[in-house]
């Protein structure tokens, strides 16, 4: 028998503010699945929305007017009211929900002829750090209930979210963000010669699970036969997959803000090239004219690339907490330490008397970052210790540092002979980051 729906009373009722396309983006469903028309109010656990019956044609290739038992497209929008709901909330922490349970699904009537509109109510009934359940309830004009979903349960998944869609079309969305702190340079036809991106991995997007999800969206065919193949820890096979995923970002959004152009992340390839570098073409084995050079690097909770048309790209990262700072102050050659003095405004000297632990580390930290940095720019492969890079100066204005070569590695890397490698140094959280842009004058 076909019930009067109940009153529906939503607890601080106020009008619904994101609109239908917002939804849908924030959704997988493509036009065949998309009958919300409108959001229309929500509550503290409730909302409502306007739903339409969709056309059938196109579901099936034998017939275009499929007899449906269960309309199972209008069966799966009945949702979409709840998935309007979450996108209100102020806080989106957790807001990436898959379903996984169904306790009962009520129906009342056959499935309703195209066109027809219906009013969707979702009921927000228990919820934890992990889960979210809902009960959802689709109600025809004249008031009756036609299909109700009770217990609907889905998972709760901490991942980066806002200029992440990690249902969104592939070719447009970045699963890292443009992170502004690159050393300025002079635009090459109005466009910044280099972009650098930062990705933040959530412990969610550090299981092994969801690991092996960013593997199948992020990477090209190659590189997922290596991802399953290679024998690393979990914190080195973490680091190998978000390397990759990073340098992609960067290189997607250079080339987007180049040409117009989006790609698609499986569609690129990161290899090592001899020097030991990251070197990024399309998967077909093809590098685009113009396309960018790319470096990438990290440490847990902290992923940052750079991409650029200059010849060199270097990045580099070190926590600070892991740094020996007396030690690695030790080593270094006087004038070093004289140079690195420098980054302090009032250029004091840092021995033990003038140098607090915490001030000596953050120092010692943004030196073993400038000479990564550089050294990835160069070739890791033919720089077997960064220490062959050597301090030549400091700035406490922009707290970059200049370092040279080595006169042993001329040989080996005759472009660098005579060149100085001006690095810019940062500290976030607890790491320091070194970005160098450059190339042989």
């Amino acid at each position: 028998p076909t019930p009067k729906a109940a009153p529906f009373v939503l607890q601080n009722e106020r009008e619904a503010r994101v609109p239908v396309d917002t939804l849908y983006r924030g959704l997988f469903h493509g036009p065949m699945f998309r009958g919300v028309r409108s959001m229309d109010r929500y509550g503290d656990a409730q909302a409502t929305a306007t739903l339409e019956v969709l056309p059938r044609k196109g579901l099936f290739r034998s017939t275009d007017d499929p007899k449906f038992l269960i309309d199972p497209v209008t069966l799966d929008v009945s949702l979409h009211t709840g998935a309007g709901w979450h996108l209100e909330q102020e806080d989106q922490a957790g807001r990436i929900l898959l379903p996984f349970e169904l306790k009962r699904v009520e129906l009342f009537g056959p499935p309703l002829p195209p066109g027809t509109r219906l009013m969707g109510r979702s009921s927000l009934t228990q919820e934890s750090p992990r889960h979210f359940c809902h009960d959802g309830e689709v109600v025809r004009a004249d008031g009756t209930v036609w299909r109700r979903l009770i217990g609907v349960k889905s998972w709760r998944f901490y991942l980066p979210f806002g200029q992440v869609n990690f249902n969104g079309p592939k070719d447009e969305y970045f699963i890292s963000y443009v992170w502004p702190s690159i050393a300025p340079l002079e635009p090459e036809d109005g466009v910044a010669p280099a972009v650098c991106v930062r990705l933040d991995p959530s412990g969610d997007l550090t299981q092994t699970g969801m690991q092996e999800v960013a593997a199948c969206v992020c990477l090209s065919t190659r590189e997922l036969r290596e991802f399953r193949t290679r024998r690393l820890g979990a914190v080195e096979k973490s680091a190998w997959l978000f390397d990759r995923v990073a340098a992609k970002d960067a290189a997607r959004v250079w080339w987007r803000q180049r040409t117009g152009e989006r790609q698609f992340m499986a569609d690129l390839d990161v290899d090592i090239d001899p020097r030991g570098r990251h070197a990024i073409r399309l998967c077909t084995g093809a590098r685009p004219e113009g396309y960018p050079n790319v470096a990438a690097d990290g440490v847990v909770g902290a992923i940052f690339a750079l991409a650029t048309s200059r010849p060199w790209a270097g990045v580099g990262v070190t926590r600070i907490d892991v740094v020996d700072a007396q030690s690695a102050w030790n080593e270094l050659e006087p004038e070093e330490q004289q140079a690195v003095a420098k980054l302090s405004a009032t250029e004091k000297s840092l021995t033990g008397e003038s140098q607090t632990p915490a001030e000596l580390a953050e120092r010692m930290a943004r030196v073993i970052a400038a000479r990564n940095a550089v050294r990835n720019a160069l070739g890791p492969a033919l720089i077997p210790r960064r220490e062959q890079l050597q301090i030549r100066d400091g700035n406490a204005s922009d707290q970059s540092l200049t370092l040279t070569l080595d006169r042993s590695l001329f040989e080996l890397l005759p472009e660098a002979q005579g060149q100085s490698f001006t690095v810019r140094t940062f500290l976030e959280g607890p790491a320091a980051v070194a970005t160098f842009v450059g190339g042989p004058q």
